[in-house]
């Protein structure tokens, strides 16, 4: 995103214009008020949200799956959700470009950020992002590198950020050693959520809080991944597999002969992390040496009873695993390395 998609004072905003309030919630009412005092020319047609429709402080919420896309030919969409960077993908999934960013500054006085404050904001803004795209570009390096037997498989691919930050370093590194020809495989419902029944997952404080839910998070359809995976990494279609549906129902209808060197876990909730790690390490699924990457380690407060660390903690012990911490990336990511587990070493003392 160039910084110029960035709204830092609402006086940039042209005269008598038009606009839709992206994110029905705390960010979207203050925003609503602001431009109310501000700039009383400005019309506010309503807001949209990925998940929820109804009533929002008097106004119409609209889903943008349900939103007509004439609405925005001459209309702005202000986000006002600290989740921009997602929506700004599925804005630009479906060709939407008028829509702009509101940053922090627009919420103090006085309302006229220097240039070089604005630089430094984006700067630190893309500071994330970018920790990202280097631990997953790192971590398929080190798969070839290292020699690690197996694929790359993604749980979780919403907005299709990650799978094509992992397909684009597959290619980049292929042929990096001797091994060569690695597949990508993706694993998601395509539906969001699923409706959250574990005691531990509806105790978290993101299901408390409401930040998560039945539903949330539903991002691309099969279709528009694959498109963009292509189109980012120049990947080849037939090294890249999908599979919709539940972890609970994908997963266990693997080979037996599948192998993982590389696991995006982008579950978010316990019992989702737990649907695919049980399994895939039961039915030894995971190479020795094969690097572990939990993208919502530090959600929930980091709290260790809940989520994806209280996941991974079951596991390590149910299977007695081996393994090395690879360090910490962005703010909520988590890697690991597998040495060796409990059935795997039992499987193959048995051949």
């Amino acid at each position: 995103m160039t910084d110029n998609k960035f709204l830092y004072s609402f006086n940039d905003l042209p005269l008598n214009a038009e606009v839709y309030l992206y994110g029905a919630s705390n960010g979207g009412e203050r925003t609503s008020k602001y431009l109310k005092f501000f700039r009383k020319d400005i019309s506010i047609k309503g807001f949209l949200d990925s998940y929820q429709s109804g009533q929002f402080i008097d106004m119409a919420v609209t889903t943008i799956d349900e939103a007509p896309v004439q609405w925005f030919e001459n209309s702005i969409i202000l986000i006002t959700s600290m989740y921009w960077v997602d929506i700004s993908q599925a804005l630009k999934s479906k060709n939407i470009q008028n829509y702009r960013v509101c940053s922090d500054e627009l919420y103090a006085l006085p309302n006229f950020p220097t240039a070089p404050l604005n630089q430094l904001r984006y700067e630190v803004k893309c500071f994330g992002t970018d920790e990202i795209k280097k631990a997953l570009a790192l971590s398929v390096q080190y798969i070839y590198g290292a020699e690690v037997e197996g694929d790359v498989a993604e749980f979780g691919t919403q907005t299709g950020f990650s799978s094509s930050v992992l397909a684009a370093s597959i290619s980049a590194f292929d042929g990096f050693s001797k091994i060569t020809g690695k597949k990508l495989h993706l694993f998601d419902s395509f539906e969001g959520f699923p409706a959250i029944n574990n005691e531990s997952d509806q105790a978290s404080p993101q299901i408390q809080s409401g930040v998560w839910g039945e539903g949330f998070f539903k991002g691309l359809s099969a279709e528009q991944l694959v498109l963009n995976i292509i189109s980012a990494s120049n990947m080849p279609l037939e090294l890249i597999e999908v599979y919709p549906g539940w972890y609970s129902d994908t997963v266990p209808k693997l080979a037996d002969s599948s192998r993982f060197a590389l696991l995006h876990i982008d579950c978010d909730l316990y019992q989702s992390t737990m649907d695919v790690l049980d399994v895939c390490f039961s039915k030894n699924y995971i190479s020795t040496g094969a690097m572990i990457c939990f993208d919502d380690w530090n959600c929930n407060r980091a709290m260790p009873d809940h989520g994806e660390r209280k996941a991974w903690a079951e596991i390590i012990e149910k299977y007695q695993i081996d393994y090395s911490n690879a360090g910490s990336y962005s703010w909520s990511g988590q890697r690991f390395i597998v040495h060796q587990y409990q059935s795997y070493k039992q499987n193959e003392y048995k051949k």
